[in-house]
Protein backbone atom coordinates (compact mmCIF):
# COMPACT_ATOMS: atom_id res chain seq x y z
CA UNK A 1 0.00 0.00 0.00
CA UNK A 2 1.20 3.77 -0.86
CA UNK A 3 2.14 5.56 1.90
CA UNK A 4 2.95 8.82 -0.62
CA UNK A 5 0.30 10.96 0.76
CA UNK A 6 0.57 10.54 4.55
CA UNK A 7 4.29 10.94 4.27
CA UNK A 8 3.82 13.80 1.79
CA UNK A 9 1.24 15.28 4.60
CA UNK A 10 4.36 14.62 7.46
CA UNK A 11 6.85 16.64 5.41
CA UNK A 12 4.99 19.40 3.98
CA UNK A 13 4.27 19.86 8.04
CA UNK A 14 7.89 20.60 8.44
CA UNK A 15 8.31 24.43 7.72
CA UNK A 16 11.67 23.72 6.18
CA UNK A 17 12.05 27.28 4.66
CA UNK A 18 15.87 28.06 2.60
CA UNK A 19 17.62 29.84 5.63
CA UNK A 20 16.49 28.43 8.22
CA UNK A 21 17.64 25.46 10.35
CA UNK A 22 16.78 22.47 8.45
CA UNK A 23 18.05 19.37 11.05
CA UNK A 24 14.51 18.44 12.32
CA UNK A 25 13.52 17.55 8.60
CA UNK A 26 17.09 15.70 8.26
CA UNK A 27 16.63 14.01 11.44
CA UNK A 28 13.23 12.40 10.12
CA UNK A 29 14.86 11.67 6.61
CA UNK A 30 17.78 9.97 8.12
CA UNK A 31 15.82 8.01 10.69
CA UNK A 32 13.21 6.94 8.37
CA UNK A 33 16.12 5.96 5.58
CA UNK A 34 17.50 4.17 8.87
CA UNK A 35 14.59 1.98 9.88
CA UNK A 36 14.54 1.07 5.84
CA UNK A 37 18.04 -0.41 6.37
CA UNK A 38 20.16 2.25 5.03
CA UNK A 39 23.60 3.11 6.20
CA UNK A 40 23.24 7.22 6.71
CA UNK A 41 25.23 9.79 7.33
CA UNK A 42 24.89 13.38 8.24
CA UNK A 43 27.27 16.23 6.48
CA UNK A 44 27.39 19.30 8.56
CA UNK A 45 27.66 22.42 6.59
CA UNK A 46 27.16 25.10 9.11
CA UNK A 47 25.00 25.09 12.80
CA UNK A 48 21.38 24.28 11.44
CA UNK A 49 22.49 22.76 8.02
CA UNK A 50 23.12 19.43 7.43
CA UNK A 51 22.81 17.07 4.03
CA UNK A 52 21.92 13.82 4.63
CA UNK A 53 23.81 10.67 2.12
CA UNK A 54 22.10 7.31 3.23
CA UNK A 55 23.32 3.93 1.11
CA UNK A 56 22.06 1.00 1.09
CA UNK A 57 23.43 -2.40 -0.56
CA UNK A 58 27.04 -3.03 -2.56
CA UNK A 59 29.36 -0.11 -2.92
CA UNK A 60 30.60 -1.33 -6.14
CA UNK A 61 30.78 0.45 -9.58
CA UNK A 62 27.12 0.88 -11.43
CA UNK A 63 24.81 2.06 -8.33
CA UNK A 64 22.06 4.67 -8.29
CA UNK A 65 21.46 7.96 -6.91
CA UNK A 66 18.60 9.60 -5.66
CA UNK A 67 18.92 13.03 -5.16
CA UNK A 68 16.60 16.00 -3.86
CA UNK A 69 16.34 19.05 -1.74
CA UNK A 70 14.84 19.31 1.30
CA UNK A 71 14.30 23.27 1.76
CA UNK A 72 11.25 25.02 0.41
CA UNK A 73 10.69 28.73 -0.87
CA UNK A 74 9.18 31.67 1.77
CA UNK A 75 5.41 32.05 2.13
CA UNK A 76 5.59 35.60 3.38
CA UNK A 77 4.01 38.07 1.51
CA UNK A 78 1.64 35.26 -0.42
CA UNK A 79 -1.62 34.87 -0.64
CA UNK A 80 -2.48 31.79 0.19
CA UNK A 81 -6.33 30.08 0.86
CA UNK A 82 -5.41 28.04 3.56
CA UNK A 83 -1.95 26.88 5.80
CA UNK A 84 0.27 26.30 3.07
CA UNK A 85 2.09 23.61 5.78
CA UNK A 86 -0.81 21.70 6.23
CA UNK A 87 -1.82 19.58 3.25
CA UNK A 88 -4.98 19.66 1.70
CA UNK A 89 -6.59 17.27 -1.00
CA UNK A 90 -9.01 18.73 -3.45
CA UNK A 91 -10.45 16.00 -6.05
CA UNK A 92 -6.96 14.97 -7.25
CA UNK A 93 -4.96 17.90 -6.19
CA UNK A 94 -2.59 17.48 -3.31
CA UNK A 95 -1.86 21.51 -1.62
CA UNK A 96 0.73 22.66 0.38
CA UNK A 97 4.32 24.39 0.21
CA UNK A 98 6.53 21.52 -1.20
CA UNK A 99 4.30 19.56 -2.66
CA UNK A 100 5.39 19.85 -6.05
CA UNK A 101 9.14 21.53 -5.26
CA UNK A 102 10.00 19.07 -4.28
CA UNK A 103 8.60 16.87 -0.89
CA UNK A 104 6.08 15.03 -3.18
CA UNK A 105 9.10 13.19 -5.07
CA UNK A 106 11.12 12.84 -1.36
CA UNK A 107 7.46 11.00 -0.31
CA UNK A 108 7.48 9.09 -3.52
CA UNK A 109 11.16 7.40 -2.82
CA UNK A 110 10.18 6.43 0.75
CA UNK A 111 6.81 4.57 -0.15
CA UNK A 112 8.55 3.09 -3.31
CA UNK A 113 11.35 1.97 -1.09
CA UNK A 114 8.99 -0.09 1.29
CA UNK A 115 8.46 -2.50 -1.17
CA UNK A 116 12.35 -2.81 -1.15
CA UNK A 117 13.34 -6.33 0.25
CA UNK A 118 17.58 -4.82 1.19
CA UNK A 119 18.75 -8.46 1.40
CA UNK A 120 18.05 -8.27 -2.37
CA UNK A 121 20.66 -5.95 -3.79
CA UNK A 122 22.44 -6.46 -6.46
CA UNK A 123 23.63 -2.71 -6.80
CA UNK A 124 23.92 -0.30 -4.42
CA UNK A 125 21.28 2.74 -3.89
CA UNK A 126 22.04 6.17 -2.05
CA UNK A 127 19.56 8.96 -1.48
CA UNK A 128 20.92 12.44 -1.48
CA UNK A 129 19.06 15.44 0.31
CA UNK A 130 20.51 18.60 0.47
CA UNK A 131 19.96 21.63 1.86
CA UNK A 132 19.08 25.43 0.81
CA UNK A 133 18.95 24.70 -2.99
CA UNK A 134 16.55 27.53 -3.12
CA UNK A 135 19.10 30.10 -2.57
CA UNK A 136 21.86 28.39 -5.17
CA UNK A 137 22.40 24.76 -4.56
CA UNK A 138 24.51 26.33 -1.24
CA UNK A 139 24.27 22.68 0.11
CA UNK A 140 24.96 20.56 -2.63
CA UNK A 141 28.56 23.06 -3.10
CA UNK A 142 29.36 22.06 0.51
CA UNK A 143 28.32 18.59 -0.12
CA UNK A 144 30.24 18.25 -2.60
CA UNK A 145 33.58 19.84 -1.32
CA UNK A 146 33.30 17.35 1.99
CA UNK A 147 32.70 14.54 -0.12
CA UNK A 148 35.72 14.97 -2.56
CA UNK A 149 37.81 15.89 0.83
CA UNK A 150 36.84 12.78 2.25
CA UNK A 151 37.20 11.07 -0.82
CA UNK A 152 33.76 9.59 -0.38
CA UNK A 153 32.14 8.86 -4.02
CA UNK A 154 28.63 8.90 -5.25
CA UNK A 155 27.13 6.48 -7.85
CA UNK A 156 27.90 8.12 -11.38
CA UNK A 157 23.95 7.53 -12.47
CA UNK A 158 22.11 10.18 -10.63
CA UNK A 159 17.72 10.93 -10.71
CA UNK A 160 16.96 14.25 -9.44
CA UNK A 161 13.76 14.44 -9.19
CA UNK A 162 12.87 18.41 -9.58
CA UNK A 163 9.34 18.71 -11.17
CA UNK A 164 9.56 18.31 -15.07
CA UNK A 165 6.43 16.66 -15.69
CA UNK A 166 8.04 13.40 -15.43
CA UNK A 167 10.23 14.25 -18.40
CA UNK A 168 13.40 13.63 -18.92
CA UNK A 169 16.02 16.28 -18.89
CA UNK A 170 19.34 16.13 -19.25
CA UNK A 171 20.66 19.71 -19.26
CA UNK A 172 19.55 23.24 -17.47
CA UNK A 173 21.11 26.65 -17.10
CA UNK A 174 22.93 27.53 -13.88
CA UNK A 175 22.84 30.62 -11.50
CA UNK A 176 25.29 32.34 -9.90
CA UNK A 177 24.63 35.72 -7.69
CA UNK A 178 27.31 38.27 -8.24
CA UNK A 179 28.18 41.26 -5.55
CA UNK A 180 29.79 44.39 -6.90
CA UNK A 181 30.39 47.33 -4.60
CA UNK A 182 31.73 50.73 -5.66
CA UNK A 183 33.35 52.84 -3.03
CA UNK A 184 33.67 56.56 -4.29
CA UNK A 185 34.81 59.81 -2.59
CA UNK A 186 32.48 61.44 0.18
CA UNK A 187 31.23 65.51 -0.75
CA UNK A 188 28.99 67.82 0.10
CA UNK A 189 26.59 67.82 -2.88
CA UNK A 190 26.47 71.38 -3.28
CA UNK A 191 29.76 70.87 -4.98
CA UNK A 192 30.04 67.23 -6.37
CA UNK A 193 32.98 68.13 -7.95
CA UNK A 194 35.04 67.64 -5.07
CA UNK A 195 33.51 63.83 -4.96
CA UNK A 196 33.07 60.99 -6.80
CA UNK A 197 29.91 58.99 -6.85
CA UNK A 198 29.50 55.69 -6.19
CA UNK A 199 26.29 55.40 -7.58
CA UNK A 200 26.77 57.28 -10.78
CA UNK A 201 29.76 53.88 -11.70
CA UNK A 202 27.07 51.55 -10.66
CA UNK A 203 24.80 52.99 -13.06
CA UNK A 204 27.60 52.69 -15.78
CA UNK A 205 27.96 49.41 -14.46
CA UNK A 206 24.13 48.85 -14.62
CA UNK A 207 23.80 49.79 -18.41
CA UNK A 208 27.26 47.70 -19.71
CA UNK A 209 25.01 44.61 -17.82
CA UNK A 210 21.97 45.30 -20.26
CA UNK A 211 24.65 45.58 -22.84
CA UNK A 212 25.35 41.94 -22.43
CA UNK A 213 22.04 40.36 -22.11
CA UNK A 214 21.40 42.27 -25.69
CA UNK A 215 24.24 40.31 -26.90
CA UNK A 216 23.17 36.79 -24.74
CA UNK A 217 19.79 37.78 -26.95
CA UNK A 218 21.18 36.92 -30.15
CA UNK A 219 23.58 33.94 -28.98
CA UNK A 220 21.09 31.19 -28.41
CA UNK A 221 21.80 28.13 -26.96
CA UNK A 222 22.39 25.74 -29.47
CA UNK A 223 21.14 22.78 -28.13
CA UNK A 224 17.56 21.91 -29.77
CA UNK A 225 16.08 20.70 -26.25
CA UNK A 226 16.74 23.77 -24.51
CA UNK A 227 14.20 25.33 -27.16
CA UNK A 228 16.19 28.91 -28.09
CA UNK A 229 17.03 29.53 -24.54
CA UNK A 230 19.82 32.72 -24.27
CA UNK A 231 21.53 33.01 -21.17
CA UNK A 232 20.38 35.86 -18.79
CA UNK A 233 21.80 38.48 -16.36
CA UNK A 234 20.24 40.77 -14.41
CA UNK A 235 20.48 43.65 -11.63
CA UNK A 236 18.27 42.25 -8.88
CA UNK A 237 19.27 44.27 -6.29
CA UNK A 238 20.86 47.53 -5.81
CA UNK A 239 21.91 49.76 -2.12
CA UNK A 240 23.78 52.69 -1.89
CA UNK A 241 23.73 56.51 -0.50
CA UNK A 242 23.93 58.10 3.02
CA UNK A 243 22.07 60.95 2.81
CA UNK A 244 20.46 63.54 0.16
CA UNK A 245 23.11 65.90 0.75
CA UNK A 246 26.59 63.59 0.31
CA UNK A 247 27.94 62.81 -2.80
CA UNK A 248 27.94 58.93 -2.49
CA UNK A 249 30.46 57.12 -1.10
CA UNK A 250 29.28 53.34 -1.21
CA UNK A 251 26.80 51.47 -3.44
CA UNK A 252 26.48 48.16 -4.15
CA UNK A 253 24.74 46.10 -6.79
CA UNK A 254 23.48 42.22 -7.33
CA UNK A 255 23.43 40.60 -10.04
CA UNK A 256 22.14 37.40 -11.26
CA UNK A 257 23.90 34.92 -14.18
CA UNK A 258 21.98 32.03 -15.22
CA UNK A 259 24.38 30.88 -18.17
CA UNK A 260 23.16 28.13 -20.50
CA UNK A 261 24.51 24.55 -20.94
CA UNK A 262 28.03 25.21 -22.85
CA UNK A 263 28.27 28.86 -22.74
CA UNK A 264 31.64 29.45 -20.68
CA UNK A 265 30.77 30.74 -17.51
CA UNK A 266 34.59 32.31 -17.49
CA UNK A 267 33.81 34.21 -20.66
CA UNK A 268 31.06 35.88 -19.01
CA UNK A 269 33.12 37.00 -15.52
CA UNK A 270 35.39 38.22 -18.54
CA UNK A 271 33.15 40.76 -20.28
CA UNK A 272 32.03 42.08 -16.70
CA UNK A 273 35.46 42.58 -15.72
CA UNK A 274 36.45 44.76 -18.77
CA UNK A 275 33.15 46.35 -18.44
CA UNK A 276 34.12 47.42 -14.59
CA UNK A 277 38.04 48.01 -15.65
CA UNK A 278 36.89 50.31 -18.04
CA UNK A 279 34.57 52.01 -15.74
CA UNK A 280 36.86 52.43 -12.89
CA UNK A 281 39.61 53.92 -15.05
CA UNK A 282 37.04 56.33 -16.15
CA UNK A 283 35.42 57.53 -13.13
CA UNK A 284 38.47 56.99 -10.22
CA UNK A 285 35.98 54.97 -8.22
CA UNK A 286 37.08 51.88 -6.60
CA UNK A 287 35.31 48.39 -7.46
CA UNK A 288 35.22 45.03 -6.26
CA UNK A 289 33.29 41.83 -6.90
CA UNK A 290 32.18 39.11 -5.04
CA UNK A 291 30.59 35.69 -6.31
CA UNK A 292 28.27 34.79 -3.72
CA UNK A 293 26.97 31.92 -4.88
CA UNK A 294 27.84 29.50 -8.06
CA UNK A 295 25.59 26.69 -9.21
CA UNK A 296 26.58 25.66 -12.80
CA UNK A 297 25.04 24.80 -15.62
CA UNK A 298 24.16 21.21 -16.15
CA UNK A 299 25.15 19.31 -19.47
CA UNK A 300 24.86 15.50 -19.34
CA UNK A 301 25.62 13.59 -22.10
CA UNK A 302 23.19 12.12 -24.46
CA UNK A 303 22.18 8.05 -23.98
CA UNK A 304 23.10 7.56 -20.55
CA UNK A 305 21.92 4.51 -19.22
CA UNK A 306 19.66 6.41 -16.89
CA UNK A 307 18.29 7.98 -19.34
CA UNK A 308 17.27 5.30 -21.73
CA UNK A 309 16.39 2.84 -18.60
CA UNK A 310 13.56 6.09 -17.70
CA UNK A 311 13.21 6.09 -21.55
CA UNK A 312 11.93 2.55 -21.19
CA UNK A 313 9.81 2.70 -18.44
CA UNK A 314 8.33 5.89 -19.49
CA UNK A 315 7.72 5.79 -23.50
CA UNK A 316 6.34 9.04 -23.78
CA UNK A 317 8.47 10.66 -21.69
CA UNK A 318 9.95 13.86 -24.22
CA UNK A 319 13.25 14.94 -23.75
CA UNK A 320 13.39 18.43 -22.47
CA UNK A 321 16.24 21.15 -21.51
CA UNK A 322 15.32 23.81 -18.74
CA UNK A 323 16.57 27.17 -17.96
CA UNK A 324 16.07 26.94 -14.25
CA UNK A 325 18.71 25.07 -11.86
CA UNK A 326 19.41 22.03 -9.75
CA UNK A 327 21.92 20.47 -8.03
CA UNK A 328 22.69 18.73 -10.75
CA UNK A 329 25.27 21.42 -12.32
CA UNK A 330 27.45 20.51 -8.41
CA UNK A 331 26.95 17.00 -8.89
CA UNK A 332 27.93 16.57 -12.49
CA UNK A 333 31.62 18.67 -11.06
CA UNK A 334 32.43 16.00 -9.15
CA UNK A 335 31.62 13.10 -11.79
CA UNK A 336 28.23 12.09 -11.53
CA UNK A 337 25.96 12.10 -14.88
CA UNK A 338 22.80 13.25 -13.38
CA UNK A 339 19.13 13.52 -15.27
CA UNK A 340 16.65 15.71 -13.62
CA UNK A 341 13.39 13.89 -14.04
CA UNK A 342 10.36 14.12 -11.64
CA UNK A 343 6.69 14.69 -10.95
CA UNK A 344 4.98 17.90 -11.04
CA UNK A 345 5.21 20.92 -12.95
CA UNK A 346 7.72 23.73 -12.43
CA UNK A 347 4.63 26.28 -13.51
CA UNK A 348 3.52 25.78 -9.96
CA UNK A 349 6.84 25.95 -8.01
CA UNK A 350 7.31 28.88 -5.74
CA UNK A 351 3.28 30.18 -5.91
CA UNK A 352 0.76 29.98 -3.35
CA UNK A 353 -1.45 27.54 -3.25
CA UNK A 354 1.25 24.99 -4.79
CA UNK A 355 0.34 21.80 -5.69
CA UNK A 356 0.89 18.80 -6.96
CA UNK A 357 -1.63 16.24 -9.27
CA UNK A 358 -2.35 13.10 -6.75
CA UNK A 359 -2.49 10.62 -9.91
CA UNK A 360 0.63 11.74 -11.29
CA UNK A 361 2.47 11.66 -8.24
CA UNK A 362 1.34 7.91 -7.43
CA UNK A 363 1.77 6.92 -10.85
CA UNK A 364 5.67 8.52 -10.73
CA UNK A 365 5.79 6.38 -7.76
CA UNK A 366 5.04 2.90 -9.21
CA UNK A 367 7.50 3.87 -12.16
CA UNK A 368 10.18 4.62 -9.23
CA UNK A 369 9.96 1.33 -7.93
CA UNK A 370 10.27 -0.26 -11.24
CA UNK A 371 13.41 1.57 -12.09
CA UNK A 372 15.00 1.03 -8.55
CA UNK A 373 13.89 -3.11 -8.73
CA UNK A 374 15.27 -3.22 -12.44
CA UNK A 375 18.40 -1.36 -11.43
CA UNK A 376 19.23 -2.62 -7.98
CA UNK A 377 17.44 -6.08 -7.82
Amino acid sequence: MSITLPFLERLISYKSVSKEPIVPLASYLAEHAESLGFDVSLYESQPGKVNVVAHLGPRDEGGLALCGHMDVVPVKNQTWSRDPFVLYKDGDLAYGRGTCDMKGFIAAVYSALQRINPSQMKKGLSLVWTHDEEIGCVGAQKLCETLQKNEVSLPQSMLIGEPTSSNICRMHGGHSTLEISFRGEPAHSSKPHLGRSAISAAVQAIRKIEEIQLLFAHQPCPHPEMQECCSLIHVAQIRGGEAINIVPEHCSILVGIRPMPGAEFSSIMEQIDHALHSISMQTKVHIEKTLLQHAPALLTPDHTLLAASLKTLHPTAQSIGVPFATDGGCFQEIGCLPIVFGPGSINQAHKADEFISIKELLSYEELLYKLIYKWCL
